[in-house]
């Protein structure tokens, strides 16, 4: 398992965050509901295979649109 040490010390796993840029490359967007749950549309973009990556790294795609979110809003150093 290889990891990426982002800005502020976050590990995040190598292999969700190139699933992340792979599919924002494809014009997908990733958000968190209110109570935390990973949100990544829009679905016509998304394939079966797609669909099944999203669920095995939900938990690491969350923390990194967690983490941008924080950076954007200057939360990170």
């Amino acid at each position: 398992m290889n990891c990426v040490i982002l800005r502020g010390g976050v590990s995040v796993l190598a292999e969700s965050l190139k699933l992340a840029w792979d599919l924002e490359a494809r014009g997908a967007t990733f958000g968190l509901d209110p109570d935390g749950a990973l949100r990544v549309g829009p679905p016509d973009i998304l394939t079966p295979a797609d669909i099944a990556a999203i669920r095995d790294n939900k938990y690491e795609l969350a923390r990194i649109t967690k983490y941008r979110d924080d950076l954007y809003a200057g939360k990170v150093m």
